[in-house]
Order: structure tokens, then C-alpha cells, then sequence
């Protein structure tokens, strides 16, 4: 069990005064009035922060014959262990991301409108009166249980528009449907879906995986809260309190990733002005080093920077010296941003796993020097990569490697969760994937 203390001064937007007079024990500095002379004495407030370690494994297996078999060509033991520790490293990768130590609500019923088809879009079709659709909370690990339905009413020619109800600490969502007079069967007719607002067209399923009826492992209690609960606040009672989430929060976002996005991000870290901020903890004077994102919603960025216009100027300029314009590189990625507001600049990292519509706002280092936290996320280990040979006991090699330890959030609040990223964007219609 990790147990720490987070200390806040009564500082803040509240400032201290610590002006005193000339004596504060007032009168003359007589021995008998010591230490009366001494200044007021400041307060603070302590929270302590109790998160289990936790027990992690993986085994892999090889056989004799596979081993002698190698012999003068490769080293079979060595690639098994080789492959052990990959395959650990990605898991805690994983579990850093998106574990939870307990299920994920189910979502809220989600809204659906039907509309006539945009250019480029397909009607729907296989429709006989209604469209119902439910959905349900993705993580790496498993999915919930669905959602309450919404039904829509359908014309022919028609789309549905589907708007989902966000849920602290998923990734993605799938989209199950039905139609007739009355709910039939729910099918799945998108999965992965990590924009907030999603278009439903083209043949509604009439096979498939249905709906699920129990929750496939979107939490577990041998596992700690990973980075997307504690931001989101989904976090087990007794460990973190209430207001240690990210300092912003908005799992809604409803458009591809651009400026306007990440300064609203950047506002509501600072001073909390953000109106689409849902964070119960609030930002002050975070000043975030790290934007991680997905690959695709940072292209994105980057092509919404590369056509913006000001005062009729691009956002960019280009120059090419004569003695390269027979090397040019074409392409264009944003490596940093600079935030509006603190004037430092943002590192954009690709994480290869953050799925589709989830981005991070991450600050390391809290930006007062007296904070007396090194770190504001870490992972803090008992014990860390430990591998085991096992006795032979058959014709079967064994290794095994353990870690114990746990991901601790010192200070969510200086860092900033955005979810709901749509993957395109349609001028027409709005911003549907």
C-alpha cells in the first residue's frame, strides 16, 4: 500500500498577507514577553492518499524439442524470455493507460436524429419504422453492458445522427441497433467509436454480435486505476478524494482536434474559465509539458493548423533556399505547440495504443518549486521486473516475470483529459465521423 500526503498552503488565489508590525508581541522586546515576538504562524491542509500495490505476471512456455531444435541456429530460450519481457512491458502499457480497478458505468441513453443524407453519405436502408439504438463503454480490457435505447423516428433518405453520453474513464464506444415497430435484436453496427457525435447510414445490421449481457472486464480488483480513471475521477473509494481528477475534463469535444480545442484546454488548466470544462477539482495555473495524443487526431491538428487563415495570411510559412530545391521534403507534423497563455511550449507525442478521440494534457512537474512533489504521475514499484526460471519438472521450460507496484497520481489536477475527438468532419452535416 502506497500512502502519501499531499500538502496545500492556504495560498492560492487567496494570498497570504504576512505583513506584520515592527514587534509583533507588541510593546518593547523584554525577556519576559519571548516569543510572543515571533510572526504568525502559517496553516496548511493534508490529504492522504492510500493506493494499493498491485501483483502482475505472465509465463511463457517452451519445450525441449523447440529448444534443441535451435541449437546453432537461435537461441529459443533467450527469444522466449526476449518475448516475455515484451509482452510485459506492453501490458503495464496498457494497464497504465486504462486499467480500473472496477467495472465502468454503464452509459447514459444516448440521442439520435434523423436527417436527410448529406452529399457523400449513404441513407439508411433495412429500415421499417423506428431505429433504436443503445450503446456501451469500451476500454482495451472489456465492454459494459448497454445502454438504455433511444429511439428515432426514420424517413426514407434519412441518416441518423447519434450523440453519446460520455463515461469517466472509457476509451471508445460501440453503437448497437434495431428497428421495427418495436425493439427486435440489437446488433452491432459500429464499433470503436471514439468521437462524441457519430452517422449512422448505409444497411442496418440484421446479424452479428449483439449486445452484450454482462460486462466483458472493463474493471478489476486486481488491477490499479489507470491513467484515463484517475483523470475522469473513476476511481475506487478510499484511495483518492473526490477532487483529485484532472484539473480539465471534457469528454465531449464533438470536432476533430484543432486550436480552438487545445486553447480552450490550456484556459481551463489556468484559471478555470472554461465553460466545457466538467472537472469537479478545476485548473489553476497548470502550465501542461505534454500534449499525447492518437495518430490519426494529431494528423488532424496538423492539417487544421496548415489551413488557417489570419488577416488573410496562412498560420505557416514556407521558404526554400536555391540550393534545396532539388531536396525538398514534403509533409508537414506540429512537434510542439505553444500555450497561449503560460507562453511554454507543449511537446506532441504519438502514442501508439491511446485509441482513436482520447488526447492528454500531462503535466510531470508541478509548476510552484515549493510544491515538495517531484513527480505528479509515477509509477511507484515494490518491487519492479523480477524474472523466474521455473524447476524442469517435464519435457517444458517455464519463465515467468512478476512486477508489484502501482501507477500514483500526486497532482491529477495540474493535467487535462480530453475525449469525444471526432475522426472527420463533415461542413454539411456538422462535425459526424
Amino acid at each position: 500500500m502506497f500512502t502519501g500526503v499531499s500538502g496545500t498552503h492556504t495560498g492560492g488565489q487567496n494570498a497570504l498577507r504576512w505583513s506584520i508590525q515592527e514587534f509583533p508581541g507588541g510593546g518593547g522586546m523584554a525577556a519576559n514577553q519571548w516569543p510572543n515576538q515571533l510572526p504568525g504562524s502559517g496553516t496548511q491542509t493534508a490529504v492522504d492518499v492510500n493506493i494499493p500495490y498491485k501483483f502482475f505476471g505472465i509465463t511463457e512456455a517452451l519445450s525441449w524439442l523447440a529448444q534443441f531444435a535451435g541449437q546453432g541456429y537461435e537461441d529459443i530460450s533467450a527469444l522466449v524470455n526476449l518475448i516475455l519481457l515484451q509482452e510485459s512491458m506492453l501490458a503495464e502499457e496498457h494497464a497504465i493507460l486504462e486499467a480500473s480497478s472496477q467495472n465502468l458505468a454503464v452509459p447514459g441513453a444516448p440521442s439520435g436524429t434523423g436527417r436527410a443524407a448529406a452529399t457523400g453519405e449513404t441513407a439508411l436502408s433495412g429500415v421499417t419504422t423506428n431505429v433504436y439504438v443503445r450503446t456501451t463503454a469500451v476500454t482495451f480490457f472489456g465492454e459494459t453492458t448497454p445502454s438504455n435505447p433511444a429511439t428515432v423516428a426514420w424517413s426514407a433518405g434519412q441518416v441518423v445522427d447519434v450523440t453519446i453520453s460520455p463515461v469517466a474513464g472509457a476509451a471508445q464506444y460501440n453503437i448497437y441497433t434495431t428497428t421495427g415497430t418495436t425493439a427486435g435484436t440489437y446488433y452491432l453496427m459500429a464499433s470503436a467509436v471514439g468521437g462524441h457525435k457519430y452517422t449512422l447510414q448505409g444497411a442496418l445490421p440484421t446479424g452479428g454480435t449483439q449486445v452484450p449481457t454482462a460486462d466483458t472486464g472493463t474493471g478489476s480488483a486486481q488491477d490499479y486505476d489507470g491513467m484515463l480513471d484517475i483523470y475522469d475521477g473513476h476511481t475506487l473509494a478510499g484511495g483518492y478524494p473526490a477532487n483529485f481528477t484532472a484539473g480539465y475534463i471534457n469528454q465531449s469535444v464533438g470536432s476533430t482536434l484543432t486550436n480552438a480545442v487545445l486553447f480552450d484546454a490550456f484556459s481551463g488548466l489556468w484559471d478555470n474559465s472554461s465553460t466545457l470544462n466538467t472537472s469537479n477539482a478545476g485548473g489553476f495555473r497548470a502550465d501542461p509539458a505534454e500534449l499525447i495524443g492518437e495518430g490519426l487526431d494529431l494528423s488532424n491538428f496538423a492539417a487544421s493548423v496548415l489551413t488557417q487563415a489570419s488577416g488573410g495570411q496562412q498560420a505557416y510559412q514556407l521558404r526554400i533556399d536555391q540550393d534545396e530545391i532539388g531536396s525538398i521534403k514534403a509533409g508537414a507534423a506540429i512537434a510542439q505547440i505553444q500555450n497561449p497563455i503560460t507562453r511554454s511550449m507543449v511537446s506532441v507525442v504519438t502514442h501508439p495504443y491511446l485509441q482513436q478521440g482520447n488526447a492528454l494534457l500531462n503535466t510531470y512537474n508541478l509548476p510552484q518549486s515549493f510544491s515538495n512533489v517531484s513527480n505528479a504521475l509515477e509509477i511507484c514499484n515494490v518491487q519492479d521486473y523480477i524474472s523466474i526460471s521455473w524447476p524442469v519438472i517435464d519435457v517444458t521450460f517455464r519463465y515467468s516475470l512478476f512486477l508489484y507496484g502501482t501507477l500514483i497520481a500526486i497532482a491529477p489536477q495540474f493535467s487535462g483529459r480530453l475525449g469525444g475527438i471526432q475522426r472527420t468532419g463533415n461542413a454539411t452535416s456538422g462535425d459526424w465521423t
